[in-house]
Order: C-alpha cells, then structure tokens, then sequence
C-alpha cells in the first residue's frame, strides 16, 4: 500500500479510498490526496500540503483548533461534518488560495471561520452557531 492512500489521526479511523482497510493515524495531513473521516475527533488536524480534500462524512472534530490550514497553500476542500472548538473552528493561514468549505457545522468558538488573506475562498452550505464571531476574514 502507498503511503498516499493514507492520513494518520490520533484516536480516528481513517478509510482508504482505494480499499476497504482502515488504520489508525496521527493529525496532520501532509501528502495531497482525498480522505474521509471514519469516526468522530478530540484532536485538531492540520493540513500542511496542497490538493487536498478532506471528507468529515458526517463526524465530528472537538478540539480547541477544529481544522488549521497552513501558509500559502492551494486548493484545499473541506466538507460534510461538524467542528465543537473553543477557539478556532478552522482557520486557513496567510495566503492560501481556492479554499473551498461545504456542509460544515461550527459551533462554540471565538471564530468559526478564520480566514487570513485568503485568496478564492468559498464557503457553501455551512453554518455557524453560538460562535462569538462566525466569519472573520483578515487581510
């Protein structure tokens, strides 16, 4: 198996799309590629490379930082799950570019979204609740 198939996530399962095999992982993402969510999070996952897309498939990320999205990175999706974090739901750092977020749930953080010079930035379908700020977009 190719290490691409794969993202490791503390305490999560993740599914290969190209088998029906699922392993036990860390948090970050680091090699581009799709990945889907197999079960609910209580730590925040980073995305440090480009291309990619990450499917929550109906879960649930609880941690302080639900999703952090490194500088400079490009075409990043996010979709189809739910962030409980205290502070920032996700967050794509200085200059990322087409920064798509899809059916997202964020709720009971000081930011929701937190977008800092973003360029292409799409946010469709997603709703945030009981956050102190829901959207704050920085340049």
């Amino acid at each position: 198996m190719s290490r691409a198939n794969w993202v490791f996530l503390i305490g999560a399962l993740l599914v290969s799309p190209s088998s029906l095999q699922a392993r036990i992982v860390f948090s970050s993402i680091d090699t581009p590629g799709f990945y889907r969510l197999a079960d609910n999070l209580t730590n925040s996952v980073t995305i440090t490379v480009s291309n990619v897309t990450f499917d929550l498939g109906g879960h649930t990320i609880a941690a302080s930082n639900g999703i952090i999205i490194n500088t400079n990175l490009d075409q990043i999706c996010i979709k189809n799950g739910a962030i409980d974090a205290s502070v920032d739901g996700i967050i794509a750092n200085s200059g990322c570019t087409n920064i798509t977020l899809e059916n997202i749930t964020i709720k009971d953080a000081i930011r929701g979204i937190n977008f800092e010079n973003v360029t292409v930035g799409t946010i469709k379908n997603c709703e945030m609740t009981t956050n102190t700020t829901g959207l704050e977009l920085d340049n």
